[in-house]
């Protein structure tokens, strides 16, 4: 099967129609694959582990020309990783990975301390990281980090003069990453790397997807029983493209367990989110990296619970602000989750952005925003 059959199959069991702008970046991605599945600079490294070891460089000349890679952006919903799940299904080759942009870069920077000590460490990694893989797939690449953007050309660089090829999806065009980030000059050399080495193309118009079902699905479920459970794994599944996985994320060097995660949808308990110490600081994190966050299990607050309700608060708030859409499971109606307590007078206000997060237009408004945190 190829890459636009795989995504027509695709498309009929999700119910959706083919778009323009989707079609395009399939037959760009089926053109890479043949030249894929005809390419090999390397042999499968049967390591477990991006980064099990330090292995012995090694390289054996490309028999033909590095393909071009292909960076694929546009807003959140225009089904970016949904095409990329066709392509990447449909690639005939071992030495083959698919993670998160955000999460790729957390390793780098954890394996950059682990080996601090030798010569060069990002080299090294970049070295073993490359002799591992021919094909590295980026999910929601984008910086905000000035950490990120002081090391992007180097890491890019030496993937490039390995002969990896890369495909990467984002919300942002290649020339407005990283937008009055400090110290933004840092980045450009890697900009411009991406602009020569890979094709850049728009998938911005046709059908907002998530929109779609974000509009046909409820987002908030009231009360909380095995019935209400079963739809927010409806809701993950219709929300969610690309790998998903129950791994834990770190926000702001601190574990967060998570019920499911996609690409750019996760799915994380109460608990986990507003019991546990949390900061505006890391529901800002989030915000970046997530356009749709599935909230489970919030109980109806008591007076002893002031401390979760000011951070579910503090949560409501940043969301509201990034755009971010929220779907939850409650105990009660959002009228009755704080009634009494220190914050409870305030928590009128945040029921009521509760509630205009539900709205068509809140649905429609694209502005998200990106913090450097």
């Amino acid at each position: 099967m190829n890459v636009k059959e795989h995504y027509i199959n695709a498309l009929a069991k999700k119910g959706y129609k083919a778009d323009a702008s989707q079609l395009n970046a399939i037959s760009k991605l089926q053109n890479l694959a043949v030249q894929l599945n005809s390419y090999s600079i390397k042999e499968p490294n049967v390591s477990s582990g991006l980064f099990s070891g330090l292995l012995k460089s090694f390289k054996t000349k490309p028999v033909k020309p590095t393909p071009k890679g292909l960076y694929m952006w546009g807003g959140v919903g225009r089904g970016k990783s949904f095409v990329m799940d066709s392509f990447y299904a449909c690639i005939n080759m071992e030495n083959k990975t698919r993670v998160h942009f955000h999460e790729f870069m957390r390793s780098i920077h954890n394996r950059l301390q682990e080996i601090s000590k030798q010569a060069d460490p990002l080299d090294i990694i970049a070295t073993n990281i490359a002799n591992k893989y021919t094909l590295i797939c980026f999910d929601e690449f984008h910086v905000s980090d000035i950490a990120d953007a002081m090391i992007l050309y180097r890491l890019l660089n030496k993937f490039f003069e390995k002969g990896v090829v890369f495909v990467m999806t984002s919300n942002y065009e290649p020339t407005t990453l990283y937008p009055d980030g400090l110290h933004r000059d840092r980045l450009i050399p890697a900009i411009n790397l991406i602009l020569e080495r890979m094709e850049v193309i728009n998938v911005d118009v046709g059908v907002d997807y998530r929109l779609r079902e974000l509009e046909q699905l409820e987002t908030y479920y009231t009360p909380i029983d095995s019935d209400t459970n079963s739809k927010l794994q409806n809701c993950f599944s219709r929300l969610s493209s690309g790998q998903v996985d129950k791994d834990s994320i770190s926000v702001q060097n601190r574990e967060l367990k998570v019920v499911c995660k996609s690409a750019n949808v996760l799915w994380v308990d109460f608990y986990d989110m507003c019991v546990l110490p949390r900061s505006q600081i890391d529901y800002l994190e989030i915000a970046n990296e997530y356009h749709t966050i599935i909230l489970s299990n919030v109980p109806k607050m008591t007076p002893q619970d002031a401390s979760a309700a000011r951070r579910f608060t503090w949560m409501v708030d940043v969301f509201y602000d990034h755009k971010v859409k929220l779907v939850i499971s409650a105990q009660v109606p959002a009228e009755e989750l704080f009634m009494e307590g220190i914050f409870a007078n305030e928590f009128s206000r945040t029921v009521s952005r509760m509630i205009e997060m539900r709205s068509t237009e809140y649905m429609q408004d694209k502005t998200r925003k990106s913090v450097d945190v």
